[in-house]
């Protein structure tokens, strides 16, 4: 697969760098890259002016442009230097994700093209050298919408997968330990649903009641000026005994994530339709199962058999968790699984982009 021919180029924009998603797979699927052996370097871009003449400069150089996140101003460059790009041979490569609002009946008609648009589909017609690659963000259901096919393999879809994630291995028992080391991870905005916390605090509260041993860990990141009305909700609905055996980590290093991630035996993730669902990728691609509602970003990742509602509800998630924690070793399985079809799609429609470029 190494193709040393191909010189790639990230332009990481304002865009890409303040939206936790998009960076985030950006500088993963450059790891990946890297470890195929492709000469792959990034341009980080904050000036529109400076990113019309970059991706002049980088376009007649013959470069396979990539841009990671699109919005006003890079659609603006991609359509300023298409007509180059078919007289240099260079390729442009657009990473989409979002499809937000283009099926929601209030959207105007202006947001749903500027959509269509930062997807690609008016883009790619036949002379254009402009490709067109998906990050998985939503179900195989909602990408139907965006790739027009049902069947994932056959859609170029790239899950953020880095060198890491290839080489991990999680060693750990297929048994579960105790106590139960629980994490419940999700931006911090995300936590402020009191409902969630109303059925977390009950079906914790009903663990400390049958003598059930666990340790409880709350992580997020970003915006850090509303952690304290966050950790004000969760006093409210985690009795005392449940906030004893609680830990917070809040904007933590991706170091510190990644090793609490690595010790958890199960990650619970509040409802959220938005952002890739990185929390949920990185917990799947490091071997700990995940339990979330029908109604999220990545559900594919998440067992199906766990918790089949579109929100948490008391008792119906507590009677999940204990399934879970129950049926532990199929969980394990369901994850590996889940890791080798990532792992094989994204390295095929690696490889096919390859071939295309």
């Amino acid at each position: 697969m190494p193709r040393g021919d191909i010189k790639f180029l990230f332009m990481v924009t304002r865009s890409a760098i303040s939206s936790e998603g998009p960076r985030n797979y950006t500088f993963a699927l450059i790891s990946l890259l890297h470890s195929f052996g492709v000469d792959v370097k990034y341009d980080v871009i904050m000036n529109p002016l400076i990113l019309l003449l970059k991706v002049l400069y980088y376009v007649v150089r013959g470069y396979v442009v990539v841009f990671p996140f699109v919005k006003g101003f890079e659609l603006l460059a991609i359509l300023f230097i298409m007509h180059l790009s078919i007289l240099s041979k260079a390729r442009i490569v657009i990473v989409n994700h979002d499809v937000h609002g283009l099926y929601e009946s209030k959207a105007s008609l202006l947001w749903r093209f500027l959509i269509i648009m930062r997807s690609g589909k008016l883009l790619n017609f036949p002379l254009s050298r402009i490709t067109i690659v998906y990050v998985s963000r939503y179900s195989k259901y909602s990408s139907y919408h965006v790739t027009g096919s049902r069947h994932v393999l056959e859609n170029l879809i790239l899950y953020p997968i880095s060198r890491s994630h290839l080489r991990a291995s999680r060693s750990k028992d297929h048994s579960m330990k105790i106590p139960y080391k629980i994490l419940i991870f999700a931006k911090v905005a995300k936590m402020l649903n009191e409902d969630f916390w109303n059925v977390i605090g009950k079906c914790f509260e009903d663990f400390v009641r049958q003598g059930k041993d666990f340790e409880l860990t709350i992580m997020g990141g970003r915006p850090p000026d509303t952690v304290g009305a966050v950790k004000t909700i969760i006093y409210k609905y985690l009795g005392s005994e449940v906030l004893k055996r609680t830990v917070f980590r809040f904007n933590v290093s991706n170091e510190e994530r990644d090793r609490v991630i690595d010790q958890s035996d199960l990650m619970i993730y509040p409802l959220s339709t938005e952002g890739l669902g990185m929390p949920i990728f990185e917990a799947i691609m490091r071997g700990v199962p995940v339990l979330s509602t029908r109604q999220t970003a990545l559900i594919e990742f998440v067992p199906p058999q766990i918790y089949p509602y579109r929100d948490f509800k008391y008792p119906d998630f507590c009677e999940a968790l204990i399934n879970a924690l129950l049926n532990y070793d199929k969980l394990l399985q369901y994850v590996e699984n889940v890791k080798k079809e990532v792992t094989m799609i994204t390295l095929a429609n690696l490889k096919q982009l390859l071939q295309m470029l």
